[in-house]
């Protein structure tokens, strides 16, 4: 219980790991095959540290940073790509950063200082890009956009640019060979990191690949990019518009020549390493193993620890009667599976019903009936069908479709805004339906349909509510609508057909129940409920044959069976 121990209050920054010492992820192997790579390959050479956001990157990128510091033969240089995003070019950014770098090293002697201070003074990618084209073109701001479009030429074929951009190209690429020869010496290494790139604006990011390929590929350079992938080609096709699918990944392969993907990390290394190295709670770490099953992301994972600890310190504060291990398995739904997290409190909060409790009844009755169950509310498949989220819900510890969430549904109202959207409603709005509070059912309806018009679900069940009050002229409009939107709902066309049916308009229902079989042949309720409108309308051989229909679909179908009978004897066939 959360009242038996002093809440610590401690939130976990999101700091990297700086020091193979402090390696808490699993990455001193990586860090030092980098190492080896930055050491033994032949120069120049590019890097690619492939990870999505928050997977380690940088600090696998700060541990061979410091594994290289030891080196003597070795420089590097950090560079933060997204804490230069609002900067006019991040190419300018770049270069610069690493010019200032050998400029500010102590052990620089002055003839070179002075040679980096000249360069730095005309490093300004703007004015590089006006010098190449002040010939035939005079705006400046002009001259940026066809720089940009003279890179992108360079990049795919050299030999078609003007021939003044590249002498522009080629004389501060000598320069900065001849500066960084002798900054390193013939045997030594410039190693620059460059971090969160994927953080910043794409386009702008494109820039620093850019900046590396025309002006500092020089000999004796290692460049180490940490980026998501993904997110940098999506920049490529933003920047150049290029629709070809493999256009990007080829762009980015000319500049990285080692791709290194970042493997997941294992579940034992998270709960007993990384997990338990942190500065929390012993309280928490006791529920490692259920933090855990949030996935292999470092910044997630400590992002869930500080909703944990402010979940912990509110239940004190209130003095709730709350369990830890409660609260560790609802945070990792809240972060894991958002969608769900947000239905299961909004409904628990309006209709007092505990949707995971609703998805172990589902699972538990028979496969026809659960299928139609599913297919009335659409999102409650979506939940159903995720396997892993089924088995974290109902058979990992602790279990929660029994609990009384009352107050852990008042500490994450406290602690964050649950949003509301349509698929929530339409949840409330089911629940209600189920226990019969068609009102309240209708209301929530009605607001699904106030955030999403065209959601065709909520209009079909929204008349199934209506109709169950006995509304059915008003009903009938929701199926319509519904209908509107997609013409093949066969769920609208069947309702529609049951509605028609009770208010005597048999040949229309008839209709309906048709249009309702062409879309799903095999809906035995559909062919049952065909079967009783013939009846109605004293056609019973043709009733007879629907209702042998449904039950050729399921022999144990005992409404078919009932309505066979009742047609039967309706025809005088009283033994039959």
């Amino acid at each position: 219980m959360v009242r038996e121990e002093q809440c610590t209050g401690l939130m976990l920054t999101d700091n990297e790991i700086k020091r193979v010492a402090e390696d808490a992820l699993g990455f001193e192997a990586w860090a030092r095959t980098l190492e080896e790579i930055v050491c033994s390959s032949k120069t120049p050479i590019t890097i690619g540290v492939y990870g999505e956001w928050g997977s380690g990157k940088t600090s696998l990128l700060r541990m061979t940073e410091d594994l290289l510091k030891e080196k003597n033969a070795v420089q590097t240089v950090w560079f933060d790509a997204w804490k230069f995003d609002k900067t006019h070019d991040l190419r300018v950014a770049l270069i610069s950063a690493v010019l200032r770098k050998i400029q500010n090293d102590k052990d620089t002697e002055e003839p070179l200082k002075e040679k980096v201070g000249d360069l730095l003074k005309r490093v300004n990618w703007l004015g590089l890009g006006k010098i190449a084209l002040s010939s035939f073109l005079p705006l400046p701001s002009v001259a940026s956009r066809v720089m940009d479009s003279l890179i992108e030429s360079f990049l795919k074929n050299p030999e078609d640019i003007p021939e003044k951009t590249q002498e522009l190209i080629g004389d501060f690429e000598d320069e900065f060979k001849e500066l960084v020869k002798e900054y390193v010496d013939d045997e030594g290494r410039l190693v620059v990191f460059i971090d969160d790139l994927d953080r910043c604006i794409p386009e702008k990011a494109v820039d620093v690949l850019e900046a590396i390929k025309l002006f500092l590929n020089v000999e004796s350079s290692v460049f180490i990019i940490g980026a998501d992938k993904k997110v940098i080609e999506d920049g490529i096709f933003q920047k150049y518009g290029e629709k070809s699918e493999n256009w990007g990944r080829n762009y980015l392969d000319k500049i990285i020549q080692i791709p290194v993907n970042l493997p997941p990390l294992r579940k034992e290394l998270i709960t007993k390493q990384f997990i338990l190295g942190l500065e929390i709670s012993e309280e928490i770490k006791k529920y490692a193993d259920i933090i855990a099953e949030v996935g292999d992301n470092p910044r997630t994972i400590k992002r869930l620890l500080n909703r944990f600890e402010i979940h912990r310190i509110l239940a004190e504060k209130k003095e709730l009667e709350v369990e830890s291990e409660v609260m560790a398995k609802l945070v990792v739904i809240e972060f894991q599976w958002p969608d769900f997290y947000r239905n299961l409190i909004n409904i628990y909060d309006e209709a007092g019903k505990n949707l995971i409790r609703k998805l172990r009844e589902t699972s538990k009755i028979g496969e026809t009936e659960r299928e139609k169950k599913l297919e009335e509310w659409k999102t409650l498949k979506e939940y159903f069908d995720d396997k892993r989220l089924m088995k974290f819900l109902l058979e990992d510890e602790p279990l929660l479709a029994d609990i009384d969430l009352d107050h852990y549904v008042y500490m994450a109202r406290s602690t964050a805004e649950i949003r509301k959207s349509a698929e929530n409603y339409f949840g409330i709005a089911y629940t209600f339906g189920e226990r019969g509070d068609y009102n309240k059912a209708i209301e929530n309806y009605k607001k699904a349909l106030d955030l999403n018009s065209e959601y065709e679900d909520a209009w079909n069940n929204r008349g199934i509510a209506l109709d169950d009050l006995g509304k059915h002229e008003e009903a009938i409009k929701c199926y319509d609508k519904a209908l509107e939107l997609n013409l093949k709902h066969e769920d609208a066309w069947y309702n529609k057909g049951n509605t028609l049916r009770k208010l005597g308009k048999y040949e229309e229902a008839i209709e309906c129940y048709d249009k309702a079989l062409e879309l799903n042949p095999k809906d035995e309720e559909a062919w049952n409920n065909k079967g009783i409108a013939l009846d109605d309308l004293g056609k019973h051989e043709e009733a007879i044959k629907c209702y042998d229909k449904a039950l050729e679909l399921n022999p144990k179908y005992e409404k078919a069976w009932n309505n066979k009978g009742i047609a039967l004897d309706d025809l005088g066939k009283h033994e039959e």
